[in-house]
Order: structure tokens, then C-alpha cells, then sequence
């Protein structure tokens, strides 16, 4: 009896260690990746895209021996890894457990031809399968388990399938986790977006003895040159002979889209100074009709011109688009002041259409001051109804 309960102890024991030594190598069972994402650059059919893959690892990696791979799907219409170099794959890890694709990834690993020492992984490439395989002396927290990995694949060098549809993106290797989800590849992924910009020419012109500016907002009136004189230049700005207070001049503001610029041109009705009641008499003494030239004021002859104004009373606003400002065009380009004396340089006023200002791409506000100045002679006939009217046209070149 004795020795029956013995040797059912013996064989108790012997099965209660065989039992023991066969849990002590049962290997750990594989887990589920979580927080799963593929963000692709593009996903129309057949078109080059780059990839970046989101997972949590629930074991980590923790051994030379360990390799993550990735498997595209395969087939006729399956992705095409053909141009995917070394170059392109980028390998991170973050301190996140969840929400991979928002974490942040401040560790970088290295990913050459070969594994080397940590933290440099060796990259592979067979068909549809990029191998990633731990440092040769990866040990335990290479990978932290429960981090996310983020797996770059830059460079647009994976190419989407050819047919619209789900395709499967699956992650494994020794590391022992494993997860696959879905990438959706449509017939095309972009949407055109059109618009039309109207062409727009905001155009001001007018008589004033307000300092020109980008707010000039006057049209029309009068410059009144006074009482000419033959021993003095009537001049926009200076003061007005007989009557007193101060002769006007002329600012011109614009705002256009036109791209390839904008011009402003004149036309006088008389090309004179002309006396209504006696139109043979006139300043200077005939019209002038032909191209107009640069004249200068010349005590004992009779004048009449227009020219640009100092520095500091031509500009551009200074708002968004700044454009360009206005230049004058000969003969008008000669800067004058208000000065009234004899010797100033104007522009000819010519009944022909002459270019005054012009600006070489779009404006917003481009303002201008312009001046007109006169001189008469002593024998110029005396009436108190001289007069010219000058047209000014804006025109933009779109």
C-alpha cells in the first residue's frame, strides 16, 4: 500500500514539473496594435504619394532580433513600391500611448541599409514588404511598449493602386504585434477651384489748394492764375496776382488692377491760353498743335505749361498692394516748384493727346501733384477772359 502511495507522489511530481518547464517556454502571445493610421499625401488612382504610418506598439521592441514590417497590398492593382529607396523612410518614436497621428515624435531613429548600433535600423525592401529591423544591440526599451511609432515613407515614392477601392496596409514582424487597416484610393481627390477678378480703374482729377495725397478725393474745378505778369511766372502754388490767395494745382489720384500698368494723358482744347472775345489773341501767341516739347519760361515771351510736381507731392499709398507710383512723361517730367521765377522748365500744353503720368504694374492710390505756370510778354493783349480746358483720361492697360 505504502509503496503505491509512493510512486503516486513520484509520478504526481514528475507531471507537476513537466507541467512547469512547458509554461516556462511557451512563447508570449502576439498583440493588437492600436491607434492604427495611414495619412497618405494623395490618394487618387495611380499616383505617386507619400505615407505616414501611426501605431502603438502594446510589447515594444527589445531585442536585435526584432523587425517591424509593413505589407502594401499586392495584386494587379495593388501599390507599386518600385521607386521606394533607403532615402526615403523615417523611423519615430513618441512618449504618447493613444491618439498617434497627434502625437508628438521627438525621437528619431536612424534607418540605414544595415542595422549598426542603436539607434540605427536596418531597411529592407522585398515586393509589397518594407522590413524595418531593430539596432544589433536593441534591448529592452528600443521601442518602449504602449508607445507610438510613426514610419515615414516621404518623398511620393509609393505609387497609389490603379483601380478605386479599399486597400489593406498590414503591420507585423518578430516584434510579435500585428494590425492592418484600410486605405480607401478614389478616382480622384482634387476639386478645381476658379475665380474671376473684375478689372477696376478708380481715376480722381481736380483743381486744389490742398496738399495732394492717397485720399484725394476732388474732381474738376479751376486753377486761377490771376493777373499775368511779364516780369513774373504765374505758378500753381505761389500767390495769385491781382486777386490774391493762392493759385491751385492740380492733384491726380488712381487705383487700378491693371498689370501691366496705367497711364494718364491731356488734351487742352486750345493748346493756349486763349482770349474768349478775341480768339486770334492767345498765350503763346499761336497754339500749339504738334508733339509737345519742354519750354523754358524767357523774359519778354509768352508761355504756357504744365509740369510735375517736387519731391514728396507724387506717391503711392502705402496699403497692400503698394503698386507702383506715378512717373511723369516728357515733356512734363521736369520737376517745378511754385516758384515764379523766370527760367522755370515746363511741358508744352498741345491740343494734340499728350501721356502725363504713367505707372508700370497696378497701384492702389497712386497720387500726383502737377502745376501749371504761364508768362506773358509786354505787348500780349490784355483781356480778362483768357482761358484753356484740360482733359485728363486714366487708362489702364489689364
Amino acid at each position: 500500500m505504502k509503496k503505491n502511495i509512493y510512486r503516486l507522489l513520484a509520478q504526481a511530481t514528475a507531471v507537476s514539473m513537466i507541467a512547469t518547464s512547458l509554461f516556462a517556454y511557451v512563447p508570449a502571445k502576439a498583440a493588437s496594435l492600436t491607434s492604427m493610421t495611414d495619412v497618405l499625401t494623395r490618394v487618387k488612382v495611380s499616383t505617386a504619394a507619400s505615407h505616414s504610418l501611426y501605431f502603438a506598439t502594446p510589447t515594444g521592441v527589445e531585442a536585435s532580433t526584432d523587425t517591424i514590417t509593413v505589407t502594401f497590398a499586392s495584386g494587379a492593382t495593388g501599390f507599386v513600391l518600385t521607386s521606394l529607396v533607403v532615402g526615403d523612410v523615417q523611423l519615430h518614436v513618441s512618449t504618447a500611448t493613444t491618439d498617434c497621428a497627434n502625437a508628438s515624435y521627438a525621437t528619431a531613429k536612424t534607418v540605414a541599409a544595415a542595422p549598426s548600433t542603436s539607434p540605427t535600423w536596418g531597411y529592407g525592401l522585398s515586393g509589397q514588404i518594407v522590413t524595418l529591423t531593430a539596432p544589433t544591440d536593441a534591448a529592452s526599451g528600443e521601442i518602449t511598449a504602449g508607445r507610438c511609432v510613426r514610419v515615414k515613407f516621404n518623398n511620393d515614392h509609393i505609387t497609389n493602386p490603379g483601380s478605386a477601392g479599399s486597400y489593406a496596409v498590414t503591420v507585423g514582424g518578430t516584434f510579435g504585434d500585428t494590425g492592418s487597416l484600410g486605405v480607401g484610393i478614389t478616382s480622384d481627390d482634387q476639386v478645381i477651384v476658379t475665380a474671376t477678378v473684375d478689372p477696376t480703374l478708380t481715376f480722381n482729377i481736380g483743381a486744389t489748394n490742398a496738399t495732394c495725397d492717397n485720399a484725394f478725393a476732388g474732381n474738376g474745378g479751376t486753377v486761377a492764375l490771376g493777373t499775368l505778369q511779364s516780369t513774373a511766372v504765374a505758378a500753381s502754388g505761389a500767390t495769385r496776382n491781382g486777386a490774391g490767395g493762392t493759385v491751385e494745382h492740380i492733384c491726380a489720384r488712381l487705383s487700378t488692377n491693371a498689370t501691366a500698368g496705367y497711364n494718364v494723358t491731356v488734351k487742352p482744347t486750345n493748346g493756349s491760353l486763349k482770349s474768349t472775345s478775341a480768339s486770334a489773341d492767345m498765350i503763346p501767341v499761336a497754339a500749339v498743335t504738334g508733339t509737345p516739347t519742354s519750354v523754358t519760361s524767357t523774359s519778354g515771351t509768352p508761355s504756357y505749361g504744365l509740369c510735375f510736381g517736387t519731391g514728396g507731392t507724387s506717391g503711392v499709398d502705402v496699403t497692400t498692394p503698394v503698386g507702383t507710383a506715378p512717373s511723369a512723361t516728357s515733356p512734363y517730367n521736369p520737376t517745378c516748384t511754385s516758384s515764379t521765377t523766370i527760367g522755370d522748365l515746363y511741358g508744352q500744353l498741345s491740343t494734340t493727346t499728350s501721356q502725363v503720368l504713367s505707372g508700370a504694374s497696378v497701384a492702389q492710390n497712386a497720387w500726383a501733384t502737377l502745376r501749371v505756370k504761364a508768362l506773358i510778354s509786354a505787348t500780349t493783349p490784355a483781356h480778362n477772359d483768357y482761358t484753356d480746358t484740360l482733359t485728363f483720361v486714366a487708362t489702364g492697360t489689364f
